[in-house]
């Protein structure tokens, strides 16, 4: 019996339908499925051979893989593992070198893992960038140390057992410099910021740890001049009551002095989800106390407004384009091989009005050379001795920067190592 025509109808579209979607899923599938680039596994490859060859290298692990498959699958990055067969920190700048010339078309990430050694804990570290080699170091020195992850934006330090949190957060954190850094002791987890925890909140916690009093305890900080909120902890305990009413006569010495919003609290019986079974506070004001107010935000200044495009073209930079192009051309004459500067990039400088100049320059070094590190050690070393110092790397990315009495005219300059050769910039003083 054949079907009514709005039946046969409706069973036609359902298919179209069906099969617009399995189009259309295996249409995203694809989008997900962006290859490598090319080369970039093969010099990853490459990269891992020449650290192992490195000695005190134990082991190597890499991946490749995308910044995001979703919303960013064509930028890719390489990420590398290096274990290493014992606890000296100079391997850091063996395996710098070795990476030199990077990953192709990938990010690189190159992480080292020393071993624990002779008044030295476990560390693991980004080996691409100075500050974090040098933070690592001192912080693998502390004694209330038992190991320490760094990289450029955090440091996460595991405290030993028997340390006490008041002395490991007064070694830890003239060290870390305001970078956001947490330590972790058992069940304990402390934020640390430039003013949280205080001595007295840490002489308490010490204690009360001391006496198996706490469950567990975990310290939230915030930034003192734009976060929303004030210190926050939250701790657990079969004393509820008692412990509340402790950190309420505990001092906030920040809070105090008016510098910092009062670090709130809320005690918790282990377990148990039941915020009617919760005691609130503050640190240093009575229980049942209403809020306290806030520090009022330190609001800097507004920037100016940003220039457009004719503003930044109609200043006359001749002599900063003069200066940076000089600069390049000399220092592409070091490499030994002939490139054409471009100085054609202009910027507002940051919280200013004033206007600097860009240059870029690739030297194919390679054409002569197989192996740039000559040509990039004599193009940093004329940087050195025109007052230039390094003051950053970068995803393999060399940073440097003047200090006091540098290259005239020129403020900053990078050198990076790629398949193509030496790619170097540099940028002026800000103009007018």
């Amino acid at each position: 019996m054949p079907l009514p025509r709005l039946r046969r109808a409706r069973r036609a579209l359902a298919g179209v339908v069906g099969l617009a979607l399995v189009a259309a899923s295996l249409s995203a599938c694809s989008l997900l499925l962006v290859p490598p680039p090319e080369g970039s596994e093969e010099s990853l490859a490459a990269l891992a051979d020449r650290l192992r060859a490195v000695d005190g290298v134990a082991g190597v692990e890499t991946d490749l893989s995308q910044v995001d498959a979703k919303d960013d699958p064509h930028h890719w990055i390489a990420r590398v593992a290096v274990t290493a067969d014992g606890p000296d920190i100079d391997l850091a700048d063996d395996l710098d070198g070795a990476a030199f010339g990077g990953v192709t078309r990938a990010a690189l990430v190159l992480d080292l893992h020393l071993p624990a050694g002779e008044g030295t804990s476990a560390a693991t570290f980004d080996v691409l960038d100075a500050a974090s080699v040098t933070l690592a170091d001192e912080l693998r020195r502390v004694p209330e140390v038992e190991s320490v992850v760094v990289d450029r934006s955090s440091a996460q330090v595991t405290v030993a057992a028997s340390a006490s949190l008041r002395a490991t957060v007064d070694a830890v954190r003239p060290l870390v410099d305001g970078l956001r850094t947490s330590l972790t002791r058992g069940s304990a987890y402390l934020g640390v910021g430039r003013t949280s925890p205080g001595p007295a909140l840490l002489d308490r916690l010490d204690a009360q740890l001391a006496a198996g009093r706490l469950t567990s305890l975990s310290l939230s900080v915030a930034d003192p001049v734009a976060g929303p909120v004030g210190p926050t902890l939250r701790v657990e305990t079969r004393e509820v009551v008692s412990i509340a009413e402790e950190l309420a006569a505990t001092t906030d010495e920040k809070a105090d002095a008016g510098t910092r919003d009062r670090t709130g609290f809320t005690v918790s019986p282990p377990g148990v989800a039941d915020v009617d079974r919760d005691v609130d506070g503050w640190l240093g004001l009575p229980l049942g106390s209403p809020p306290p107010p806030s520090v009022p935000r330190i609001t800097p200044d507004a920037p100016p407004a940003p220039l457009t495009e004719a503003e930044l073209q109609a200043v006359d930079l001749t002599e900063e384009e003069a200066a940076v192009r000089a600069f390049l051309d000399a220092s592409v004459a070091l490499t030994g091989v002939e490139a054409v500067v471009a100085v054609d990039g202009r910027e507002q400088c940051e919280g200013s009005l004033r206007v600097r100049v860009r240059g870029w320059v690739v030297a194919p070094v390679f054409l002569h050379v197989d192996d740039a590190q000559v040509p990039f050690d004599a193009v940093t070393a004329s940087w050195t001795d025109q007052g230039l110092r390094p003051v950053d790397r970068a995803l393999g990315l060399d940073i440097w920067a003047t200090q006091g009495s540098g290259a005239s005219g020129v403020a900053g300059a990078t050198i990076r190592g790629t398949a193509e050769g030496l790619s170097l910039s540099a940028t002026s003083a800000c103009g007018s």
